[in-house]
């Protein structure tokens, strides 16, 4: 998989955008065969899954900037805070009990 850089500079610097950049990028073949195969695994255990995907994910793309042009990703796998306080609310019901 080839790592692609969407901005120049770092938290500790000038961050700038490279341009165009898409707000969405389209997951690879086998992330989605992964994931089928894992929630394929853990339904015939018995395991109910928080799939990040089914959430963040529409139509096999995941997004890269928000609408307001805020990185939704802090490198290349882990969620910034903000968005994840905003729009991951697939873990409140693991965290809230099933509440």
């Amino acid at each position: 998989m080839t790592q692609k850089n969407y901005i120049i500079g770092s938290r500790f610097s000038k961050v700038k955008i490279l341009s165009p950049i898409n707000h969405t990028i389209n997951l690879y073949e086998n992330e989605i065969a992964l994931n089928k195969e894992l929630l394929n695994i853990a339904k015939q255990a018995g395991v109910e899954v928080i799939n990040p995907i089914a959430f963040i994910c529409k139509n096999n793309m995941y997004p890269v900037l928000t609408d307001d042009n805020n990185f939704v990703y802090k490198d290349t796998n882990h969620l910034r805070p903000f968005y994840i306080r905003h729009e991951a609310k697939y873990i409140d019901r693991a965290v809230m009990n099933g509440k």
